[in-house]
């Protein structure tokens, strides 16, 4: 009966033995498809925008305080910034980190006709965020974890949602003055 165990045993490390080689590979070539995939569409994204007849939607990037912006427009005299309006920026940035919290790490502002957003995260307190001006207005969180509602997070939420009026109303001029340059 011990032999007839021990086989048993030796079969099941055999097959545990098997299923670990089949998943090792499996995982790598499943990670060479995955990303693959993933770069390609990033990496095509913008030639369809720019050779498309019926969409003459163009882009513009830039770098203010060590964000970046993104500018999105059908009108090619549209997709630069003045200095006026780059110091506005760069003084709403700047007013962010004075005034919701130093610790932000600043993903783009992407700037449309009608609207914009600014993506970023407050590492210290694990928030993802994005204030929307225009024709979305709001801050809008993103949070992979749970978050759990302390006294510091309710404040940093507070924050967040106070400087939203200054950032609309920033982002709003910026997107007037656009238009009529």
């Amino acid at each position: 009966m011990e032999k007839k165990q021990l086989d048993s045993y030796d079969q099941i490390k055999s097959m545990l033995n098997t299923m670990r080689k089949l998943n090792s590979s499996s995982y790598s070539s499943l990670k060479e498809q995955t990303s693959i995939p993933q770069q390609t569409p990033v990496q095509n994204t913008p030639t369809p925008q720019s050779t498309s007849p019926t969409n003459n939607t163009g882009n513009d990037v830039n770098v203010i305080n060590n964000v970046e912006i993104s500018l999105n427009s059908d009108d090619q005299a549209d997709l630069t910034l003045n200095d006026d309006q780059k110091g506005q920026i760069s003084q709403l940035i700047d007013d962010f980190r004075s005034e919701v919290s130093e610790l932000t790490d600043f993903g783009k502002l992407t700037l449309y006709e009608q609207s914009a957003k600014l993506d970023g995260r407050i590492n210290d307190l694990n928030i993802s965020f994005t204030l929307s001006a225009g024709d979305d207005n709001g801050v809008f969180l993103n949070s992979s974890s749970m978050l759990k509602l302390s006294d510091d997070v309710m404040e940093m939420l507070t924050k967040l949602k106070t400087f939203e009026g200054k950032f609309s109303s920033v982002i709003s001029n910026i997107i007037l003055t656009r238009k009529d340059n």
